[in-house]
Parts: structure tokens; sequence; C-alpha cells
């Protein structure tokens, strides 16, 4: 057990090592965070200057400003500030709109998880916030959100360096007005694919085999217990090795063989004629026989006395003036389906003197209540008048008044129907 603990003490510890050694560096994800707002509020300015160049050649003097600012300076300190200040200054709106929200996202609520969850949420953020504010640009924005998250996936991925040599192309500003990189799957043997989880999966199943190990050589220890047990249950088997196991002297090597049958000093007679003088055998036997000669005692004692006579006692049944009746046949009921006893009746008749006019009741004791209602078409309706609707759960039926049956050859006709009343 103590082995199993530590096994999955090394797991656990393993996987919170790993799990944080895989979140993404705080430092990159910031610098991130800037890459985005660089390419996302130029794409709205270069689409913005498009849609205005007939109306205003300003924008495009504004925008050879940004044609010649590469985004890997951009992310070097201080240049990002000396862009912010450029992009403010000429296009104030933008700015306003887009580049000081996105300044204001906080990047490292990202930073415990791993970059292939950190660069959509911030990049969704970040897009989701610039298709609200220009929805006009939205199917540009859309086209390029796909590629940039990508790109920084990759930056915050890779070993720390600037983005341009960690897999992220740095092209200039003026680049990203479309959709250039190219998303590539990563090859197999690519860190890329060893996310937390999958680790986790990994490690897992190492434990899991392990436990299985442990489990399968306790096992066959177990196995080797017990056979060595089932073979001292034979009896032959027993004395040869317990003959075997006895040196020929006090000073023999106790680490000597005990299996060789020349070092024995009983042989069969002998320990069968010390097993015979043993006291506690003896009495053993004697209890035994004293036992035997009481049971046959008591077995002649059982032969002598005669057998107890049994009393059958008849069920019990109703009076002579009363029977029971399942159901109605339309107005009467059949004098041949009269029942003596109540099982699987709903009806209690009472015969008058006249033997030929009875009253009738209904009874619950022949037949769940349930199943009752359940047939109330065929079974009450013909023969009773109900005072009220049964609910939902009826818990008893009540008989307020009595119907009367008269005999007519071999059917009981209803004269007049019973009130009752569900409870």
């Amino acid at each position: 057990m103590q082995k199993i603990m530590h096994y999955l003490w090394i797991t656990v510890v393993m996987t919170v090592w790993v799990g944080k050694s895989m979140a993404v560096d705080r430092d990159k994800l910031a610098k991130a965070k800037q890459f985005l707002n660089a390419k996302v509020t130029y794409i709205v300015m270069k689409a913005f200057v498009d849609a205005n160049k007939k109306r205003d050649i300003t924008f495009q003097q504004r925008l050879q400003k940004f044609d010649q600012l590469n985004v890997s300076e951009v992310l070097k300190a201080p240049a990002y500030a000396t862009w912010k200040t450029l992009a403010d200054s000429a296009f104030r709106g933008v700015n306003e709109k887009i580049s000081s929200y996105i300044d204001a996202i906080d990047e490292q609520a990202q930073a415990d998880k791993e970059a292939v969850i950190a660069a959509p949420a911030l990049g969704n953020e970040i897009f989701a916030h610039a298709i609200e504010k220009y929805p006009e640009y939205k199917m540009l924005l859309a086209e390029n959100q796909g590629p940039l998250v990508k790109q920084i996936e990759v930056y915050l991925d890779d070993a720390p360096s600037a983005p341009a040599t960690a897999g992220v192309s740095a092209p200039t500003v003026a680049s990203v007005s479309v959709a250039t990189v190219t998303n590539e799957a990563p090859g197999f043997f690519s860190m890329q694919h060893l996310s937390f989880w999958n680790l986790l999966a990994i490690l897992l199943g190492i434990g899991a085999i392990v436990l299985l190990l442990i489990s399968r050589e306790k096992i066959r220890k177990e196995l080797g217990r017990h056979e060595l047990l089932l073979d001292k249950v034979d009896t032959g088997e027993k004395k040869r090795k317990f003959s075997e196991a006895v040196p020929d002297s006090p000073s023999d090597n106790p680490g000597a063989s005990a299996k060789k049958k020349n070092n024995s000093i009983f042989d069969h007679p002998s320990l069968d004629q010390q097993l015979q003088n043993n006291d506690i055998i003896k009495n053993l036997s004697r209890e035994i026989n004293d036992l035997k000669q009481a049971l046959a005692a008591v077995e002649n004692k059982t032969k002598n006395k005669p057998a107890p006579e049994v009393v059958l006692t008849p069920a019990p049944q109703a009076p002579d003036n009363i029977f029971f009746m399942a159901g109605p046949v339309g107005n009467y009921f059949p004098a041949n389906a009269k029942s003596m006893t109540r099982d699987n009746t709903v009806y209690r008749f009472t015969v008058k003197d006249n033997r030929q006019e009875a009253n009738y009741e209904i009874h619950t004791t022949g037949a769940p209540i349930n199943e009752i209602v359940s047939m109330r078409e065929s079974y009450i309706v013909p023969a009773c008048v109900e005072e009220n609707i049964p609910g939902a759960s009826v818990r008893g039926i009540k008989t307020t008044r009595p119907g009367t049956a008269i005999l007519e050859g071999d059917k009981w006709i209803i004269k007049t129907k019973a009130n009752i009343a569900y409870e």
C-alpha cells in the first residue's frame, strides 16, 4: 500500500509541475497583446484609408508613415510608445475606439494557461471589440483573425525570443491587410501536441500500469501461499514433509535442506504410534464416544414416542346468507359466479330471509383499490350510482346506500343501484 501511495504522489507532483511549466510566459503574453494591437489597428486604418482615399488624400499620406514601420520593431521598448504616439496623432478615432481599449485588456488573466488556450482567448476578446466598433470591416477582421491568433500561439509556445525568430514572421505592418499566414499542421514529433491534458492522460496511464504490475505480483504471491496450504491438506504429503523437515540431530545446520528423506528420524509407523499415545487425542476420542452414545439414546426415545396428531382447521367461510361477486354483466350478476371468499371480488351480497332478494355493496378487501377504479366502467358504473368522480389518488370506496338485486333463474337482476362515494 505504501508503494502505491508513493507512485500516486509522484504522479500528482509531476502533473502539477508539468501543468505549471506549460503555462505561457507573462512577458511574452504582454508583447503578444501589443503585437495584436498594432496589427488590428493597422487593418482598420488601412481599410478606412482605402474607403476614403478619393475624398481625402491626406489619409494616404498618414498611412505611409506606418508602411515603413516593422512590427518586430514596434514590440521593442520603447518603440511601442513611439508607435502609439504616431497612431494617436494620425488616426485619433481608431486609437480611441480600438487601440486604447486593447491596452486596457488584462492579458495576465491568461497567464496560467497553455498557449493553445491563451492565444485564442486573447485574440477573441480583441477582435470581438474591433468588430463591435467597426462592424463595416467585420469580414476583413474575421479573415485576419485566424492567422494572427496562430502567430501569437506559436510565439507563446516556443522558447523565449523575439516574435520574428520564434516562428512568427515579422512583415511590415502594411502586409497584414490580407491573410497571408500559412497555417501548417504541426508534425507528429512537434511539442505542440503535448498539451497539459494529453500529458496528464499519459502519466495516469503509466500509473495505472504500475498499479497493475504491483497487484499482479501480490496475486502471484497469494496464489503460491494458497498452493502450499492445499498441499498440506493431503495426509500423506503432510507426513512426508514433516519427516523431511526434522534434522538428524540437534547439531545439524538449520539452513541445510529439509527435503532429504535420509535426514529424518521418524518413519511412518513411529509417527502413528506417537499420535495414538497423545493425551489430547485420547481425550478427544473419549468425548466423541460419549456424544455418540447420547445421540443414540435420543434417537431411541424419538422412535418410541408416538407421532403428534395433526389437526387441520378449515378456513373460515362466510355465513350462508353472505356471498361475493366480481362484477356485473350488464344489469345482472351471474348466479353461478358467486364466491364464498373475498378473494378477487368487488361486491358483497347479503341474502334476505325470502332467499330471492339481496342487498349488495362494494368492498375493497378482495382486490387493490387502484385496479377496481381503473376498471370502473365495467365493475362499478353498471351497478352503482357515483356520487363523485374519482381523483388521481383514491384511498377507499364507501357505499352510502346498498343496492338491491332479485334472483330470477340463474341471474341476480339489479333492481336498485347502490350509491357509492370515492375517498
